[in-house]
């Protein structure tokens, strides 16, 4: 398949990838330019959902762009028989988000949609509550693509995968997230391509592909205080240019043993120099799981990437 060039190239991309999987035919998800998901550590059992949120269209304006690892564990609603209709993914998802925001949802596909909403809509909300109007933020405006999009109980099963489908995942995941990042609606996260993983992590499954390109070294974020700042507090402030107080930032090279035990956030900020104009941040905490760290982090995180973005104009 010739690679996809604008944003709904990539919807229609995983619409032929879904209807592969539904047809239980692995010989064109191969042909689709992914190994065979069963012998490399990951199952194809359960419904792959290579994103989830907005599905594209005027009438869902698109304000931030998360790049996960991949969905958690499957159940047995979400097996291959109980997709038997010929109804597309993008179709499937749109509907599946719209009955979310308007509380029609059943419980399985709830569980879904609350997943994206509470661990990533909702916090990129809140950050953004601080510079721009989000009284209509919900979760069909928010795109949460995945790095792999089969399910598995923990990230960790994932790296081999990952590993042999390196080529898959930048054409068809972070292209897609950067096709998407430039349709985003709001100044401060346009061109902007969040990613709920430590740089690590995305050096060990990515390597040197597609001119990956370090532009900040890993950053820390920690508090000067004795409590914890990176908290779930409003800021009264309005301004990008005021610090969240309390909160110092420094290069991970420069922390000591006292200053690691302080740490409530880390973020590395990088390109590649195959996608001009978009840039990626990894973001991460040491005591934050899947979540994104506090709102205070969150809002620090975001002025160094609007500072960076504004001095590489």
């Amino acid at each position: 398949m010739n690679n996809p060039n604008t944003l709904e190239d990539y919807y229609r991309y995983w619409d032929k990838f879904y209807e592969a999987w539904r047809h239980n035919d692995m010989n064109a998800i191969k042909c689709l330019g992914w190994t065979d998901a069963n012998k490399d550590g990951v199952s194809d059992c359960y419904l792959p959902e290579p994103w989830w949120g907005n599905s594209g269209g005027v009438d869902q304006p698109l304000e931030s762009v998360v790049i996960n690892f991949n969905p958690g564990p499957g159940g047995p609603d979400q097996e291959r028989h109980k997709f038997q209709c010929k109804r597309s993914y993008q179709g499937f998802v749109r509907d599946q988000v719209l009955r979310f925001v308007m509380n029609l949802s059943t419980q399985s596909i709830l569980k879904t949609s609350n997943w994206h909403y509470t661990k990533r809509t909702e916090c990129i909300k809140k950050m953004l509550s601080q510079y721009v109007d989000v009284s209509t933020f919900t979760l069909k405006n928010h795109l949460s693509i995945e790095l792999i999009p089969w399910h598995t109980t923990s990230s960790t099963e994932i790296v081999g995968y990952c590993a042999k489908n390196r080529k898959a995942i930048f054409d068809y995941c972070i292209k897609f997230a950067a096709a998407a990042s430039i349709k985003i609606q709001n100044p401060i996260l346009s061109g902007v391509v969040l990613l709920r993983m430590s740089s690590s992590f995305f050096k060990q499954i990515m390597g040197g592909i597609g001119g990956l390109n370090y532009l900040l070294e890993e950053h820390a974020i920690y508090s000067n205080v004795n409590s914890q700042s990176c908290k779930n507090t409003p800021n009264p402030s309005n301004s990008l240019n005021n610090d969240s107080q309390n909160l110092v930032v420094k290069s991970i090279k420069e922390l000591d043993h006292k200053l690691i035990k302080k740490v409530e956030a880390y973020y590395c900020l990088f390109e590649f120099s195959s996608i001009p104009g978009v840039k990626f941040a990894c973001i991460w905490g040491p005591k934050t799981r899947n979540n994104f760290p506090g709102s205070d982090c969150m809002k620090e995180i975001i002025k160094q990437i609007t500072i960076f973005k504004l001095t590489n104009l």
